[in-house]
């Protein structure tokens, strides 16, 4: 059988578990955290970060694929997770990230989310006010 006809079963059956995970941290989170209390707002950051949830799980059976042993996988997943995090905007700022290293920044996904949470975020009524 194809590699194919084992990924996309596993991906489908995944993501209601994934739905699940992601409503239990936004809704458990969202007004604790003390985040514009509009629902609307509430609905977007849970459908970001479940799309964040399902690129860190693609990205981490991608890795798992490429490494066949645990010890090569932890050691490229450790290593992805560090360039990730670096390159997001929140450990390193957009102009603090050095010319040659510009390419990852604007590639990593979770630059991109981080950056729409904050668009979610200070757009409210909330912040209007300050």
């Amino acid at each position: 059988f194809p590699a194919w006809a084992y990924a996309i079963p596993t991906w489908i059956l995944k993501i209601p578990i994934s739905c699940v995970e992601v409503a239990i941290t936004v809704f458990l989170g969202y007004y604790v955290i003390g985040f514009d209390p509009d629902v609307g707002r509430l609905f977007k950051q849970y459908l970001l970060l479940l799309f964040v949830n399902q690129m860190a799980a693609g990205l981490f059976r991608f890795i798992a694929a490429l490494g066949r042993t645990m010890v090569v996988a932890n050691t490229l997943a450790s290593f992805a997770l560090l360039v990730l995090l670096v390159l997001s905007g929140f450990v390193l700022s957009h102009h603090d990230v050095k010319k040659w290293w510009i390419w990852g920044y604007w590639m990593s996904p979770l630059q991109y989310a981080m950056s729409a949470i904050a668009v979610n975020e200070f757009l409210g009524d909330k912040w209007q006010r300050v």
